[in-house]
């Protein structure tokens, strides 16, 4: 019996040796595989080096991008920018898709210079402005992992209760080359009113600009006025299919949504006259 239990006692003291051995042995910090290149994250891009978040201008593959160097509401540090973007006093344009910056062209009707500066006409500068308000409402009514289609039912809702306010009227300023703008900014522009809203051509005009954000390249401010100084009525028109916020309030969303136009009460009971390409700014193109 005692040989028994001096073997017992022994086997003990070897366990609690070896663990405290073991015990002390600083720990070997394995460090997961550092990322590299172009990672999604959450609905956002961003491109890393070795492990960190690129930031600023950088050159991928032949192409120009920019990852944001702070948090700006819902988008954190590091994301790649699309769309319109004043970066150290210049404006910038990166594709709304696939986020490199553009230079030597027009985009939305506005001269982008080779090194990816636009020129800053007065025109060019109050779109770009319209452009980044669009973009940032876009940015706090959706979800950066909704679809093109849920973005657009979100924005359109959104439109549905803006209040209706007239504060500019499409006959009286439609001489203006920058109506869809002066008329976007209504509902857009914050500072604008002490109550932001408008009629169906500011209404029409805000949510093309906030479609168009979307990511949707071709939107038409439409308008059923002949005489091009009467009494408008305005909607948006997508692939040939309308969009109207305010007889979607009015008469319900079945007729105004995403609606074929149709007179005999299965479709949008709309007469479509005159177009201006939310994108170029020209009309009837």
């Amino acid at each position: 019996m005692r040989c028994k239990s001096t073997l017992i006692k022994n086997a003990l003291c070897f366990v609690v040796a070896s663990a405290m051995m073991v015990s002390a042995i600083p720990a070997v910090r394995v460090d997961a595989a550092k990322k590299n290149g172009w990672i999604k994250q959450g609905g956002y891009k961003y491109y890393y080096s070795n492990g960190v978040k690129a930031t600023g201008f950088r050159n991928i593959d032949g192409y120009t991008y920019y990852f944001s160097k702070k948090a700006h509401g819902k988008a954190p540090k590091g994301v790649a920018v699309k769309g319109w973007h004043k970066i150290k006093g210049s404006y910038y344009y990166f594709d709304r898709t696939k986020g490199f910056m553009a230079r030597g062209k027009k985009v939305d009707g506005i001269k982008v210079e080779l090194d990816g500066t636009a020129d800053e006409t007065s025109y060019a500068v109050s779109k770009i402005e319209t452009m980044m308000r669009a973009r940032k409402l876009v940015k706090n009514i959706t979800k950066p992992t909704d679809s093109r289609k849920t973005k657009r039912k979100k924005v359109f809702k959104y439109m549905t209760k803006v209040p209706y306010i007239g504060y500019h009227f499409l006959k009286n300023v439609r001489d203006q080359k920058d109506w869809d703008i002066i008329m976007a900014n209504d509902i857009l522009d914050e500072n604008a009113h002490a109550t932001n809203g408008g009629e169906c051509t500011a209404m029409a005009c805000a949510l093309g600009y906030l479609l168009h954000e979307c990511g949707y390249k071709t939107v038409y401010i439409t308008d059923d006025d002949s005489s091009l100084y009467g009494d408008a009525h305005s909607w948006v028109e997508i692939d040939g299919k309308a969009f109207d916020p305010l007889f979607a309030r009015t008469k319900g969303w079945n007729n105004y949504y995403n609606a074929s136009y149709n007179h005999n009460g299965s479709g949008a009971n709309l007469w479509a006259i005159n177009r201006r390409n939310v994108s170029t700014g020209k009309d009837n193109e």
